[in-house]
């Protein structure tokens, strides 16, 4: 049978050494070697990242690749701002609607030219968001 024994470097002997595992759920295990006559390490094994870790990194890597993909690809940035200004205008249109109605509730109960004219002027300004809300589908039509 052969000699298992390793010489340690600090004191000098020939040691069979004791082992210290360590390591978590991001990295392999980690063997220190330890002389059982010094208590120095005599050499390490093992280490590392875990599979779990590279996967980890992966994701992380992929799901930053997205902004600098629509920065690459300019249609998926132009399409993503496309509908994020059209779900803006649709809730600016709902906004003014609601508004409408109650200076119109308003307006039934006690008629008042100050009311008339904020009517009109949500009126206007809900048409322009129409209005901007129609070109933006239609936008969005020719990149899809």
């Amino acid at each position: 049978m052969s000699d298992q024994r390793v010489e340690c470097k600090n004191c000098g002997k020939r040691a069979t050494p004791r082992l210290w595992h360590t390591g978590s759920f991001f990295t392999k295990k980690k063997i220190e070697h330890i002389c059982p006559y010094c208590g120095t390490t005599m050499y390490t094994t093992g280490g590392g990242l875990s599979a779990f870790s590279y996967l980890v990194i992966l994701f992380v890597v992929v799901i930053s690749l997205g902004p600098v993909m629509s920065v690459l690809n300019p249609e998926v940035g132009a399409v993503r701002d496309l509908k994020t200004e059209i779900a803006f205008s649709q809730k600016q249109i709902s906004k003014y609607e609601v508004e409408i109605v109650a200076l119109e509730n308003s307006i039934a109960k006690e008629p008042s030219p100050y009311l008339l004219k904020r009517v009109k002027e949500f009126r206007e300004r809900r048409d322009k968001f129409q209005a901007q809300l129609n070109e933006l589908q239609s936008e969005l039509k020719k990149h899809n």
